[in-house]
């Protein structure tokens, strides 16, 4: 395997890069071969997607129809049109082999055996992923292979992955398992989706679609697909991980009824998969795409996309790019980042390729900065007017007429051009447009009056205050109000009564005060004296803090020590040569790296 991968690596350097993500338990590299146009980089909104084989040492078809696809992408690329396009929109990582110390010890012509079926520290790797439930943990220590595959997920935005399995002949997809460890139909918020993508792999395989049981099984599945706690429950897998904890759409491929199939049988397992594989990698370019930026059009890599009504959220890569697969309908996404203020977005997806949705964020220390560079509300000029009644000035619109400020502002700009007055504080009952009200002579409007409409004394406008009128008509927008002359007289009296009113009130005040204190004295000398208040007895206790919880920092698990890689007297099987893809590229050597026996190296 190794031998072919770098082979193909250096045939087609100019679409594909070879690269190791870790160690298995024997040392072995968990190799992977990336396929794209830019190979090597990220390239701004171009999604990223992966295949992983060979999960279970034993079961080799996803490994062998990884190896066979690599060659048909690379032999093809320039030649034909579909392949050259996928590879240009796609970045394409295939890691054939997730178990290649399991792989070594299984055989061929294994139906339903379990030899090989885990890693060299016998550990199931498809059981050894952090679960979602606390009492469901997974299989054993986290192994270097499980451990490589969690960092690969942080290392690169994938969108969409599958795991090739066999033993049946299915796509499955989450939830692997339930709350209450039953097999039960478990759903994602994302069933619809998963289930799209479980029946694009299924739908393009000539048999799997039929939903036929395998030799020696009771029944099959409908349409080929079905969702994994229902088939069986499992803790600590692979296609939940990615989907909780990497932001990636997994599911998992049953390719065959066998699990190690004869040699004779790979070519046609191979045709029988390979429209299905591709198929299902077009998938990654449907639903919703875009990038979320800066005011500055600067990109926020990191910030969070979400969907209301549906609890799983993804992530912007470096340049902002995001990718959220989802099935047509009509959806509300919000864009969120630290220091941005959050930003929704309603979009109506279609068939066919990605609707490209991007987003402006607007940065919190900024939109700060602009309030406090607002001019601060000044009062009108003039006499303070006393409190207003509660009859409420309701506004006209006529040409000309000033439009009524926002809830928040606090300027009032009459037909005239002339600018005072602050907003109420309730701004809720404002007066509505298309009315008109007429207020008495003796009252003032005041920009503060209960209801908090927008009274203003308009002294600029003549007409306004013509002591002709028997009363005044208020227009406009904002609660403008004409006052007469007259009625300036009848303020001071009304200032002067409340004058009066404050004094005696505080002559009352003072006279129960001195009547108190010779009461008290009365008190005393009868031998009624107050308890002297003891020392600090009001004071809060010095030196304690109350209502603060100190809940401490997460640790994180100790590392496991990795076993040394164990002494191998088989070499592993030979990769089975190609002869039913295109011309051009064949090997009949033994490509997978032999191991020392003793020392676990390269030999």
């Amino acid at each position: 395997m190794a031998n072919l991968m770098t082979e193909v690596s250096k045939t087609f350097p100019h679409i594909t890069r070879l690269y190791s993500i870790g160690k298995s338990v024997a040392k072995r590299d968990l190799l992977v071969l990336e396929i794209s146009d830019n190979p090597g980089v990220h390239e701004p909104g171009e999604p990223e997607f992966k295949y992983v084989g060979n999960i279970h040492g034993n079961e080799v078809t996803g490994k062998d129809t990884l190896l066979y696809l690599m060659q048909y992408l690379c032999q093809n690329y320039g030649l034909d049109e579909g392949v050259t396009q996928l590879i240009d929109s796609t970045r394409l990582h295939f890691f054939p082999s997730m178990n290649p110390d399991g792989y070594s010890h299984a055989y061929e012509g294994d139906r339903q055996g379990v030899t090989g079926r885990r890693n060299a520290n016998s550990v199931d790797l498809n059981r050894n992923f952090p679960d979602r439930y606390a009492s469901a943990k997974q299989t054993g220590k986290i192994q270097p292979e499980t451990a490589a595959v969690i960092q690969w997920l942080k290392d690169y935005p994938f969108v969409l992955s599958a795991s090739l399995h066999n033993g049946a002949l299915v796509a499955n997809y989450p939830y692997d398992n339930s709350k209450t460890g039953l097999s039960v139909y478990t759903a994602t918020n994302d069933d619809d989706i998963f289930i799209q993508l479980s029946l694009a792999y299924s739908n393009a395989h000539p048999t799997m679609h039929l939903g036929k049981p395998c030799a020696g099984d009771i029944e099959g599945f409908e349409r080929g697909i079905t969702n994994g706690a229902d088939w069986y429950t499992l803790n600590g897998g692979m296609q939940d991980y990615n989907y909780l904890r990497g932001g990636c759409m997994e599911v998992t491929i049953e390719q065959n009824c066998q699990k190690f199939p004869e040699e004779s049988k790979m070519g046609k397992i191979w045709v029988d998969n390979k429209a299905a594989l591709i198929a299902y990698i077009h998938e990654v370019h449907k639903g919703v795409k875009g990038f979320v930026s800066d005011e500055s059009g600067n990109p926020v890599p990191g910030a969070t996309v979400s969907i209301t009504g549906r609890d799983h959220t993804v992530s912007t890569a470096e340049f902002g790019d995001y990718w959220r697969l989802l099935v047509p309908g009509d959806y509300v996404l919000e864009a969120s980042a630290e220091s941005y203020e959050s930003s929704s977005l309603k979009v109506t997806i279609a068939e066919g390729p990605a609707t490209v949705l991007n987003f402006t964020l607007s940065s919190l220390a900024a939109a700060t900065a602009q309030e406090l560079e607002q001019p601060q509300p000044t009062s009108p000029p003039g006499p303070t007017p006393p409190a207003a009644s509660s009859s409420t000035a309701t506004a006209s619109t006529s040409s000309g007429a000033t439009t009524m400020p926002a809830s928040g502002e606090s300027e009032v700009s009459n037909s005239t051009g002339v600018t005072a007055g602050t907003e109420a504080s309730n701004a809720s009952t404002a007066p509505m447009e298309g009315t008109t009200e007429t207020l008495p002579d003796s009252h003032y409007r005041s920009s503060t009056e209960q209801g908090g409409n927008h009274s203003i004394i308009d002294a600029s406008n003549p007409t306004a205050n013509d002591s002709s009128s028997a009363n005044s008509t208020v227009e406009g927008k904002g609660s403008l109000a004409g006052v007469k002359d007259e009625n300036f007289p009848v303020a001071i009296g009304v200032t002067l009564v409340a004058l009066i009113f404050g004094l005696v009130c505080a002559i009352v005040i003072i006279s129960m005060v001195i009547g108190y204190n010779l009461l008290k004295t009365k008190h005393v000398r009868k031998g009624f004296a107050p308890v002297p208040m003891e020392e600090n007895q009001d004071d809060d206790i010095d030196g304690e803090t109350v209502g603060r919880f100190d809940y401490g920092s997460v640790i994180p698990p100790p590392k496991s020590k990795l076993t040394e890689a164990p002494a191998y007297n088989d070499n592993p099987p030979a990769f089975l040569p190609v002869e039913s893809i295109n011309k051009g590229y064949s090997s009949s050597e033994e490509d997978e790296v032999v191991y020392s026996a003793t020392n676990g190296t390269e030999s």
